[in-house]
């Protein structure tokens, strides 16, 4: 998966849990501290979204645990590399503590990216 690729999968989960909430970018933006546009940049996958970030707008959108807006799973568009990178990480993640959850993402990021 590409960061582009990424940055779509977690910019559309986050607005489709903004709009779940009945938010709107501009209520959501205002208490994180970021302007409207660079939210719709993030939902549309056109700016990337650092950790920080992504745990604030889950507490702006009421979500427990930040990491379930995050994919499921990585796909890859290589075949052979699919069976490897293709795993569920909501799941997984959430019995790793927030610094083996840094680690594997670093290592994904340098694997995949």
């Amino acid at each position: 998966m590409t960061q582009e690729a990424l940055n779509r999968a977690i910019g559309k989960a986050l607005a489709d849990r903004r709009r779940a909430a009945g938010m709107r970018q501009a209520d959501v933006a205002q208490s994180v501290g970021i302007s409207r546009s660079s939210l719709a940049n993030i939902e549309k996958g056109r700016q990337a979204l650092s950790i920080f970030l992504l745990y604030q707008v889950a507490d702006a959108l009421d979500v427990g645990d930040p990491r379930t807006l995050l994919p499921r799973s990585i796909p890859s568009s290589r075949k052979k590399d699919a069976e490897v990178v293709n795993i569920p990480i909501g799941e997984a993640s959430a019995a790793l503590s927030d610094e083996e959850l840094a680690e594997v993402t670093a290592i994904v990021s340098k694997t995949v990216g």
